[in-house]
């Protein structure tokens, strides 16, 4: 048998490195290259877009510590997992773990305890905005419980803590309350 009838792999048809006795040597192989994709926009948005669309985000303190997320679109799991990690990097204080790891979408009863009460079913994969969330309860604690000034307080300093930390990364943002 002559080498025009030596079986074939796929690896000797698409590798890089040309196979010795191949055939298909003279065909040249194609690269293993991995190629960018580019979205197709039609022709009229590129126009009307123009540099906006080039624009990114700036980044912030918080998704500088966490690599890339943001408080802004973070799951109750990705907020207890972060918390804790935040914690031991000494970014937040015990008191600030305690409040921010607690989410209570992740317990198994929530369904039937909770959410039986607000109607709505555990989301711990949902994403949320936290700043707009603590944001909300601080109003909350200081309509109905302006008495309860060390909750008041509390929830301020969490608050002040997210908008810090949803900052600019240089720390030129809010400065932190104690």
């Amino acid at each position: 048998m002559g080498a025009e009838h030596q079986p074939i792999s796929y690896v000797d048809l698409f590798s890089t490195s040309p196979a010795p006795a191949s055939p298909f040597s003279g065909l040249g192989s194609p690269s293993r290259e991995l190629v960018p994709l580019t979205p197709i926009s039609p022709p009229d948005a590129c126009e009307s877009e123009g540099p906006a669309q080039d624009e990114t985000p700036e980044p912030t303190l918080f998704s500088v510590l966490t690599s890339g997320l943001s408080l802004r679109d973070l799951t109750p799991r990705q907020m207890a997992e972060v918390s804790l990690d935040l914690y031991a990097a000494g970014v937040l204080t015990y008191e600030d773990y305690e409040l921010l790891a607690f989410q209570p979408e992740l317990h198994p009863d929530y369904n039937d305890t909770v959410g039986a009460l607000t109607g709505e079913p555990a989301g711990p994969d949902r994403p949320r905005d936290y700043v707009t969330q603590w944001e909300d309860r601080l109003n909350f604690e200081r309509r109905y419980n302006p008495q309860n000034t060390r909750l008041v307080r509390k929830t301020e300093h969490i608050v002040n803590l997210l908008l810090t930390l949803d900052g600019p990364p240089d720390g030129s943002g809010r400065p932190m309350a104690a």
